[in-house]
Parts: C-alpha cells; sequence; structure tokens
C-alpha cells in the first residue's frame, strides 16, 4: 500500500482562490496601578506658577514696603500691653537701687544689700517673651490664611513660588527668620527684588515665595 498523499482538490473553475487576511491585533493599554495623571494646582487669578506660562503681576517694592510698615504698626498696638507691663517690670526690678559716684568720676547704680529684685526682672522679661510669641503667632496665621493687615491695604499677598497656593503659617515663620539674612549685608538681600525677574529677595528664595499684586 502507497503512503503517497493525495494531490490536493483540483481550484474552483474561473481560477478564483478565497483570500486570507490574518486579523490585526492590538495591544491593549496597560498602566500601572496606582499611577495617576498629575494636573498643576489651581493658581490664585493673576497667577501663572514658574514654567506655565504667562509670568505672575508680582508686587513692586514701595508696595511690599508699605505693607511691612503698616504690619510692624498693627503687631506694635497688639503687643503694646506686654511691652509696657515688661518695661515695667525691669525697671521695677531696680527701683530701691541708689545712684553713687565712684571715686573715678563714673556713675551708676548700688544695687546691693538685696535692693535689686530679680522676680520682677524675670517677669518683664516673661511679658516681653510672651507677647512677641502671641504677636508672630497672629501675623503667621494671618498670611497663611490670605493676606495680613499690610498686605490687604497695599493689595498684594505672599504665594508660593511653584503653587501660587497661599503658604503655611510654619513657612511664613522660616520666612520672618530669614529677613534677617537679607538685611544681614547692608540690607542687599531686600534690595535684590529691584533687579530679580521674579522681583524676590533673598528670604523670598530661600523659602520659594513671591510677592503678588492680589
Amino acid at each position: 500500500m502507497s503512503s503517497v498523499p493525495p494531490p490536493p482538490p483540483p481550484p474552483p473553475p474561473g481560477g478564483f482562490q478565497p483570500s486570507y487576511q490574518q486579523p490585526s491585533y492590538q495591544q491593549p493599554s496597560y498602566q500601572q496601578p496606582g499611577a495617576y495623571q498629575q494636573f498643576p494646582p489651581s493658581a490664585p487669578p493673576g497667577y501663572q506658577a514658574y514654567g506655565m506660562g504667562a509670568m505672575a503681576n508680582y508686587a513692586g517694592f514701595g508696595s511690599r514696603l508699605g505693607a511691612v510698615l503698616i504690619d510692624g504698626l498693627v503687631m506694635a498696638l497688639i503687643n503694646l500691653p506686654f511691652e509696657v507691663f515688661g518695661i515695667f517690670g525691669v525697671a521695677h526690678s531696680f527701683s530701691n537701687c541708689v545712684s553713687v559716684t565712684r571715686s573715678d568720676g563714673t556713675s551708676g547704680l548700688d544695687c546691693s544689700n538685696g535692693a535689686f529684685q530679680p522676680s520682677w526682672m524675670a517677669l518683664g522679661i516673661a511679658a516681653l517673651v510672651i507677647g512677641a510669641i502671641i504677636t508672630t503667632i497672629i501675623y503667621c496665621k494671618k498670611v497663611s490664611r490670605g493676606q495680613s493687615w499690610g498686605h490687604k491695604a497695599v493689595g498684594i499677598r505672599i504665594v508660593d513660588a511653584n503653587t501660587g497656593q497661599s503658604i503655611s503659617a510654619g513657612k511664613v515663620f522660616v520666612r520672618q527668620i530669614c529677613r534677617i539674612f537679607s538685611g544681614a549685608v547692608c540690607y542687599l538681600g531686600y534690595l535684590w527684588m529691584l533687579w530679580d525677574p521674579r522681583k524676590q529677595t533673598w528670604h523670598d528664595k530661600m523659602v520659594s515665595t513671591v510677592v503678588i499684586k492680589a
């Protein structure tokens, strides 16, 4: 018996052959679980974060100086009772001391024999420290919620340089500390905003903030 396979069937009449097309396959898109598309946070009117296109309407030197002066006046008024009591306490601690003239011609206070009252000195210093802490907390919370008294009066606000959002109270406090460096070298850190493209001072750059017109 032959093992040769039978010949293929003859083609259909007319030479017609059925066409065959391999079905197309599209690989489904896959996204890693937990991944999501990030969108830039919304910014206040008139502001776009750095690299997002338009330039922000940055506040000038005059308006910022006016805001600092107004804030300083308001904070001094809030702190006034603590300052008065603190100065009174420190002065009262020397109330029993007497003025003397030394042999070399100089004068001073003689607080011997228990004339000095350290309890009043401690109360006075505590009042000054507590007053400074309270006014600082009030100011930081005020700025973190939008605008301080001075900012509102001149129409400016402090925002994050990257997001355009209000900064936290903690960041406001750090920014206040960084003001020391801006004023350390003949106030060059404050004047830096006059030629900086984003009108940033040194303390603005340290904490990544900008001041814009509200």
